[in-house]
């Protein structure tokens, strides 16, 4: 982002187009392969579906703000870049922090995902009417 940025305040628009096509097409895309299957090791089947749209669209409408943010932090004449592109690095944060520290689910089987006790997930589910 600080790259992008910095290029669109040179008003280079080859080094702009290079910098967008390496930040949006390979960095941006890369993210958005892996987290689908990311986020759904994080529930259990029965709530993957839910839990998956419900945190991104949270998310997302949270999200929507940070541009309103971004403009008033990029100065009165909008050519404060760096604060912008700080504001964006802190947004990581959280993110890296939550990815690190997730349950690797890897080697659990299907069945277990999502379950706190592991145990449980081998037990059958008993529907009582």
């Amino acid at each position: 982002m600080f790259l992008y940025l910095w290029s669109i305040s040179t008003g280079s628009y080859p080094l702009t187009l290079l910098l967008g096509i390496l930040a949006f097409g390979v960095v941006y895309s890369a993210a958005n392969g892996v987290g689908p299957a990311f986020y759904g090791e994080m529930f259990s089947t029965r709530a993957r579906l839910s839990g998956m749209a419900i945190g991104t669209q949270i998310g997302f409408a949270v999200a929507g703000f940070a541009v309103t943010f971004a403009a008033q932090i990029a100065g009165p004449n909008g050519d404060d870049w760096s604060s912008v592109a700080l504001f964006t690095a802190a947004l990581w944060v959280p993110p890296v922090i939550a990815a690190l520290s997730a349950r690797e689910t890897h080697k659990a089987p299907t069945e277990a995902l999502g379950v706190r006790n592991p145990r449980e997930a081998s037990q059958p589910e008993t529907v009582t009417a």
